[in-house]
């Protein structure tokens, strides 16, 4: 009853079990801290006892030979410039499975958006095998939205409901293309006199809703960041291994807790922590790969079941869009035309479960 009623004594009383609260976090987390050093202390060393495979295990195991991991590195830097191989740093990083001008893919890649942004405004919805994806991905565009309102669901007459949707593109893509010298921007000229048609209310809900898309987009350079991403072959899984670092628009390093903005929660920390990057001995941001083999295997696998394939050399387009999961503000390039089944690519890509 006292507890209640003293407000001095309520405010100590809050006080320290914040601060009990604060400690048993704090002690948690070194714990965990600890447990991964020691499960990494413990991989380093069983790598020195393992070798990767000579022989193909993809399509099997999800899993890739050193020359498979080149094979793949090649098509990526082919396909996407943006990419490159790089030598390690100095001769004691090393590995000796790759030739020494190819020890790890690099690439520098801006970052405009914070992960705390994009989700404020994401939906998602649960799609096939446990994935999520955004309205973007399942091609609910606002624009599209904003004409099914304008010609009403109720219409029974479906023909003339095409018809419509088609002038209403037609026209204003005929409009865009005359406007380019003026920023895109597209003045509607109505009749005088004449009342808008339903044509004409769909073209301005049209325009309006472009107009918003072309500002949102625009990413506030104030929030820029660049990371430096590298992709390395981890020997122990057999699989490519992501490890990042970030600078400031004046590249000026990130600290770890601003690295992390940039990380999905239920990633940060987990499935995402601080490593040495082999090829070059620095600490960095490191995606674990203790899972990508079993990913990738239900992906090959799925993409069977659909009449597709993945190759091998495709190998590294999928595992990037999977690693977007993870960091989907960071804009690296990954385009290729994959033969799975179908998933639309956008920059806030399918998500994949955090235990990959």
């Amino acid at each position: 009853f006292f507890f209640f009623n003293d407000t001095a004594t309520t405010e100590i009383y809050t006080e320290q079990i914040v601060g009990s609260v604060r400690c048993v976090q704090e002690t948690v987390l070194q714990f965990l801290v600890m447990i991964s050093k020691i499960y990494q202390t413990g991989i380093e060393v069983a790598k020195k006892f393992v070798t990767p495979p000579e022989k193909t295990q993809f399509a099997e195991k999800g899993i890739l030979t050193p020359q498979e991991f080149i094979l793949a590195g090649d098509q990526l830097t082919t396909m996407c410039p943006s990419w490159c191989w790089k030598p390690a740093s100095d001769d004691k990083y090393k590995c000796k499975y790759f030739p020494d001008d190819k020890q790890y893919l690099y690439a520098r890649v801006p970052c405009s958006q914070r992960i705390r942004d994009i989700m404020q405004n994401t939906n998602e919805q649960e799609i096939e095998g446990g994935w999520t994806a955004t309205d973007d991905q399942l091609g609910s565009k606002p624009a599209a939205k904003k004409i099914k309102k304008v010609i009403g669901d109720d219409d029974s007459d479906q023909e003339e409901k095409v018809k419509v949707i088609q002038n209403v593109k037609k026209d204003y893509f005929e409009k865009k293309a005359a406007n380019d010298d003026d920023d895109d921007v597209i003045v509607v000229k109505k009749k005088p006199q004449a009342a808008p048609t339903q044509q004409d209310q769909a073209q301005q809900q049209v325009q309006q809703e472009e107009q918003k898309m072309v500002s949102v987009q625009e990413p506030d350079i104030s929030f820029q960041r660049y990371y430096d991403l590298s992709i390395v072959y981890d020997t122990y899984f057999f699989t490519p291994r992501v490890y990042l670092f970030g600078y400031t628009k004046e590249g000026q390093p990130l600290t770890q807790e601003q690295m992390l903005e940039d990380i999905m929660d239920e990633y940060a920390n987990k499935t995402v922590t601080f490593e040495v990057q082999p090829a070059l001995g620095v600490s960095q941001l490191s995606i674990h790969p203790c899972k990508h083999a079993e990913v990738l295997k239900k992906l090959i696998d799925t993409a069977v079941e659909h009449g597709g394939k993945i190759e091998v050399h495709q190998s590294l387009f999928v595992f990037l869009k999977l690693i977007s999961a993870i960091i989907p503000t960071m804009e690296y390039d990954f385009t290729c035309l994959l033969y799975t089944s179908p998933s639309p690519r956008d920059r806030q890509k399918s998500r994949m479960p955090s235990s990959a």
